[in-house]
């Protein structure tokens, strides 16, 4: 068994799971992370954005075959939206 994380079609909500060896588009769920995941996103985002140190410029990164994601730094001290 091999740890994967994906996301539901049904649910549209990300799932942390063990494939099923012989048939790998089966996963046994162990638990919904979606909060977790995006927070995750959010810091490498934030994170990658302060080691640029882009001057509160936007930073884009693309994954290849689904798009691109864009992380604007919050303006002011408006993070608790």
């Amino acid at each position: 068994m091999k740890l994967d994380i994906r996301v539901t079609e049904e649910t549209n909500r990300i799932y942390i799971g063990f494939t099923n060896e012989e048939n790998p588009n089966q996963i046994k769920k162990v638990g919904d992370v979606t909060d977790e995941a995006v927070a995750a996103v959010f810091q490498y985002m934030m994170q990658e954005h302060a080691k640029r140190n882009e001057d509160d410029q936007k930073l884009g990164v693309k994954m290849p075959g689904l798009g691109e994601l864009h992380y604007y730094p919050p303006d002011g001290d408006d993070l608790d939206s």
